[in-house]
């Protein structure tokens, strides 16, 4: 009889430590699921302001196209009302003033434009 409650107590003594060391490993497997939890909140906090920023840009680059867009539709509308060929023939001098003028003025803006950009970006990459 001694011996039937010494069985009983050692098969829950061992029951009950094999309860108790799955407890320990499963606290510790919560313990790296949470923090794992964490920086994924953290890595979809910074993918949705990333994504916001980009669409920020996108719309803006959509609103710069239709703008350029416009412009080009407004100077391809004035080169076909004009016979710039039979103008250069027939005033040589207004003409060349006019293209070397519009020239000089399309230069400037490239060269303001590439100014301005590499200025934004060695500002940028100074922060």
């Amino acid at each position: 009889m001694n011996q039937i409650f010494i069985g009983i107590i050692l098969i829950l003594g061992l029951g009950g430590y094999y309860l108790y060391s799955e407890n320990v490993t499963l606290k510790e497997n919560n313990a790296k699921l949470v923090y794992a939890v964490e920086e994924q909140k953290a890595a979809m906090a910074v993918m949705k302001a990333d994504f916001e920023r980009t669409s920020m840009a996108n719309s803006n680059l959509q609103a710069s196209l239709n703008a350029a867009e416009s412009e080009k539709s407004r100077y391809l509308g004035i080169l076909s009302r004009h016979n710039f060929e039979k103008l250069a023939t027939v005033k040589p001098g207004l003409m060349e003033n006019r293209f070397n003028k519009g020239t000089q003025d399309l230069f400037k803006g490239i060269e303001d434009e590439t100014t301005r950009d590499s200025t934004s970006k060695s500002t940028d990459s100074s922060n």
